[in-house]
């Protein structure tokens, strides 16, 4: 039991991390872009 409630953390835990990670790359990208426009 232990086991399954920890493997469901690990993922939600993965899912928001990779939430974060995707949108704080967006946001690096538009920075960057108003920073440096081609």
């Amino acid at each position: 039991m232990a086991v399954g409630q920890a493997t469901k953390l690990t993922c939600i835990f993965s899912r928001i991390s990779s939430f974060v990670a995707q949108r704080q790359f967006k946001a690096v990208t538009v920075v960057s872009a108003i920073i440096n426009p081609h």
